[in-house]
């Protein structure tokens, strides 16, 4: 930091950049700043002109009506610290501000935010219990002094009323000290930090990860795939297995959370660690008390999907109020992220083990209908009432509960379900129908596009029994029927899962969609390797329940450019759209492309690459050789 320049850029001046460098040797190891009327806590001892303008560009997007934001800053110039202190000294000072939701791609991203968030609030607290202990010296002082003034002032109206009972001169001398104190008190009571001290002490920061990322169960725990591991935590947690009381099927941690760790008032910075450390020492189930501390946090940080795909945003994220902030960290591939989280790929093998799944349901119908009639036509009625339109196994903490409906919110049918799919025999003849059609289509040998409504029209001229209505329904369906059949070990369903997804999403969106068939992969072009794919073209369908739902939305990353390409696939107008580079006192970066080590083998850091031992001998090699050329050292 010390060599860079501080040449003139927007929002920075020679003369700020000085004054903040004579900061570093007031304060230790910290320092404050004003960006206008706010006061950024800002926990290291120098800050770069980038990070200023960045943190200047982040005021402007939260100052007054709702309003989203692009900004671009090279890696390794500080984001995420300058987001956290310009954001968090934010909230302190506006009352009207809601929580931030940090948006991380990875694991290791959420871990360093974590830590950054834990400097930043260190600090935070620092400066306002030093600020207090000042003021609370200065505002006794004062308390003195105006008890001085008010019994000098009632000695003197004593000499000037005479004899006692006259009472009116009592009455104005008792009015001016209630004046004096009650002044004194707006001092002590109403200053921001007075109640920033109060928000900070109480501060909750929370991280949110997959059940395989949190479990704690030893069985559950041992499990690596993600879906086998949500199987599991469902077949201890549903509804209808704790009510058969049998303890070997439940899980301890989870039953102990609705014990005593549903209500529970926390405080402090959580990472994924940490609510793992407080599962153990308290039994507590962590992913459950996650869930449940989010409504409740300050700060969330979590993975993209739990804002952006509808699966689980409409689980996790539905909750959360519209005054929030979102932050998308390292945000250069949203654009994927949003289309992945509407596309669907069917292939041979999962037609084929859906068709499984249909045999085992049908099975597992026909013993209800024999053993529990009451609960199919319980669901019948509900059905016909419009219930379980969301197609919820479950509600969100009770465990029963694996993914919401894949359509957005404001795309799901609120009205009751079509006459034909209602009876759970029909359904499964309906989806029967539906399974056959797209085996045949995988057998063409040619690569097609489609748009939905064509395909729909194919199908429904081909089947005879389609309409697209029903379709529409199938998610929904699908999920209320094992919902009343009590299926466990839903890891074993997820082929026909994905078929009433592909179902569900091609009935209902007809612009922004193609439906696109391979009869083989590009890599392997002589082994036949069919895939049917319903592929979301259009980016900005995922994230414009973001962009409509909440005041702040940040896209920030060290590559945006070109910054308007964004605004057009993702379809939005920023209120602030920047793009700072970084300043160096002199010309020292010279990128090097390289592409094979000395003894010609191709190198990479890609992720298929970074454990073979020849890549990483020449990685170290070529770092050797250049610690040996360049002068002032690397």
């Amino acid at each position: 930091g010390k060599s860079r320049a501080s040449t003139t850029r927007p929002f920075w001046s020679s003369s700020v950049f000085k004054r903040l460098r004579l900061s570093r040797k007031t304060s230790t190891l910290t320092m404050k700043l004003k960006i206008d009327d706010l006061q950024v806590y800002f926990p290291y001892d120098y800050v770069y002109p980038e990070q200023y303008s960045y943190m200047r560009y982040l005021k402007m997007t939260l100052d007054g009506v709702k309003g989203h934001c692009l900004l671009e800053m090279p890696t390794g110039t500080g984001k995420t610290v300058s987001l956290l202190s310009l954001i968090l000294s934010y909230q302190l000072h506006h009352s009207d501000t809601g929580k931030l939701v940090y948006c991380t791609r990875t694991v290791q991203e959420m871990d360093k935010v974590v830590e950054e968030l834990r400097r930043v609030m260190a600090y935070i607290k620092k400066e306002i219990k030093s600020s207090e202990s000042g003021t609370s010296i200065g505002n006794k002082r004062r308390l003195s002094e105006a008890k001085d003034t008010s019994g000098r002032t009632e000695r003197q109206h004593k000499r000037a009323r005479g004899p006692a009972g006259t009472g009116t001169s009592s009455s104005a001398s008792q009015s001016t000290a209630l004046a004096d104190i009650e002044a004194l008190g707006s001092l002590t009571g109403s200053a921001p930090l007075g109640l920033a001290s109060v928000g900070v002490e109480g501060m909750l920061g929370v991280c949110l990860s997959s059940r395989r990322n949190m479990c704690i169960h030893p069985e559950v725990s041992s499990f690596d795939n993600r879906n086998k591991v949500d199987a599991l935590c469902r077949n201890k947690t549903a509804p209808f297995v704790r009510e058969r009381g049998r303890r070997e099927d439940l899980c301890d941690f989870y039953e102990e959370y609705n014990r005593s760790g549903s209500d529970a008032q926390l405080s402090g910075i959580f990472s994924l660690h940490d609510m793992m450390t407080l599962g153990h020492d308290r039994k507590w189930c962590p992913y459950y008390v996650a869930r449940h501390m989010i409504n409740r946090a300050n700060v969330v940080v979590y993975n993209y999907q739990y804002m952006l795909d509808p699966k689980i945003s409409g689980m996790v994220s539905r909750e959360i109020e519209k005054e929030s902030i979102i932050v998308f960290d390292e945000a250069h591939n949203i654009d994927n992220v949003c289309i992945e989280a509407l596309s669907v790929t069917l292939n041979k093998r999962i037609l084929r083990r859906c068709s499984e799944n249909l045999r085992k349901l049908e099975g597992e119908l026909k013993q209800v209908e024999t053993k529990d009639a009451t609960r199919l036509q319980a669901e019948y009625k509900s059905l016909v009432a419009g219930l379980n339109l969301t197609g919820a196994v479950g509600s969100g903490n009770d465990g029963g509960l694996m993914v919401a409906n894949p359509l957005l919110s404001d795309d799901i049918l609120r009205e009751a379900m079509p006459g034909n799919i209602r009876r759970g025999r029909h359904f499964l003849a309906y989806l029967r129908a539906l399974v056959e059609y797209l085996k045949g289509r995988l057998q063409a040998r040619e690569v097609s596009v489609s748009y939905p409504g064509k395909f729909m029209g194919d199908l429904a001229r081909e089947t005879k029994i389609v309409e697209p209505r029903a379709m529409r329904f199938c998610y929904s369906r699908l999920n209320s029927l094992l919902k009343t059949l009590q299926v466990t070990d839903l890891d074993e369903f997820t082929p026909v899962q994905l078929v009433a997804n592909f179902c569900t999403l091609l009935a209902t969106y007809t612009q922004g969609f193609r439906v696109l068939h391979e009869p083989h992969d590009d890599r392997t072009p002589h082994i036949p390797d069919p895939k049917l794919q319903l592929c979301c073209v259009d980016a900005s369908i995922a994230i414009k329940p973001v962009f409509e739902r909440f005041r702040n939305v940040i896209i920030t990353s060290g590559t945006l450019s070109p910054l308007n390409f964004y605004t057009k696939i993702l379809n939005f107008t920023p209120k602030v759209s920047e793009s700072l580079s970084m300043q160096l006192s002199r010309k020292c970066i010279l990128p090097m492309m390289v592409t094979k080590g000395s003894d010609q083998v191709p190198i990479s850091s890609k992720f298929e690459m970074r454990n073979d031992a020849n890549c990483l001998k020449n990685y170290g090699q070529l770092l050797v050789e250049l610690c040996a050329t360049v002068p002032d050292g690397i």
